[in-house]
């Protein structure tokens, strides 16, 4: 069964990585070099198509006036590093 990906992120303010942002500074004494951190969440869904994904992610899983989604396909393309930090279930 294939195993579909829906990202949700924040294309304006992103709270939770400007956090990031300010701990790894903090944590490197102000040397990091870091400009910005943009965080998404990933939902790997599994038992559905693209368009059950879509409806899941439209009704369920993104708040549509402050997040946006993708489906299948990278939220943050214009990073020169991306980290993705996965969690065992």
């Amino acid at each position: 069964m294939a195993i579909i990906e829906v990202r949700v992120g924040y294309p304006e303010k992103d709270s939770k990585g400007q956090h990031i942002a300010r701990e790894v500074t903090r944590t490197m004494g102000g040397m990091s070099g870091l400009e910005e951190v943009r965080t998404a969440k990933v939902y790997r869904l599994e038992g559905t198509t693209r368009e059950g994904a879509q409806h899941l992610a439209k009704s369920l899983l993104v708040d549509p006036i402050v997040q946006v989604f993708t489906v299948n396909e990278a939220l943050i393309t214009d990073a020169q590093h991306v980290v993705e930090v996965g969690y065992k279930p």
